[in-house]
C-alpha cells in the first residue's frame, strides 16, 4: 500500500446490511419454493394450501416488505459517514433483482396467494 493510499473502510453497518439483504433473499427463495410445493401437493391449486403455503406466504411477503426497509436504510446511509452508500445501494439492487427472479420462477403460485384479500371469493358457477 502506498503512503498516500486510503485504506478501504468496511463498517459494521455495511456488514449487517449485507447479511440482512442475504437473509431477505433466502427468505424470498424459500418462501416461493414452499408456496409452489404446497400448491402442487393439494388437488385444488389456488385454494387453501395448508401449513407449507402459509409459511411460504409469510416468508415471501416479509422479504417483499424488506424493499421498503432497504429504501429507508439507503436514505439513512446518505447521512451517515460510517456507512458506504454505494454498498447499500448495490445490496438493495441485488435484493430487488433476486425478488424479480423469484417472481419469474414461482410467479404463478405466488400470484394465487396474496397476503391481503380485498373481496370475498364467490364461485359464480355454483348457482344461487
Amino acid at each position: 500500500m502506498d503512503e498516500w493510499e486510503i485504506p478501504p473502510q468496511v463498517s459494521k453497518g455495511n456488514k449487517v446490511h449485507k447479511r440482512f439483504c442475504l437473509l431477505l433473499t433466502i427468505m424470498a427463495f424459500v418462501g416461493g419454493a414452499l408456496i409452489e410445493i404446497g400448491d402442487n401437493s393439494t388437488p385444488d391449486e389456488c385454494k387453501e394450501g395448508g401449513t407449507l403455503v402459509s409459511i411460504g406466504v409469510f416468508l415471501f411477503w416479509t422479504s417483499f416488505l424488506g424493499v421498503v426497509i432497504n429504501g429507508l436504510i439507503l436514505l439513512v446511509s446518505i447521512l451517515m459517514r460510517e456507512m458506504s452508500t454505494g454498498e447499500v445501494y448495490l445490496q438493495t439492487f441485488f435484493h430487488i433483482i433476486m425478488l424479480l427472479v423469484v417472481i419469474a420462477i414461482f410467479g404463478e403460485a405466488i400470484n394465487c396467494h396474496h397476503p391481503i384479500s380485498v373481496a370475498p371469493s364467490y364461485d359464480i358457477g355454483a348457482g344461487f
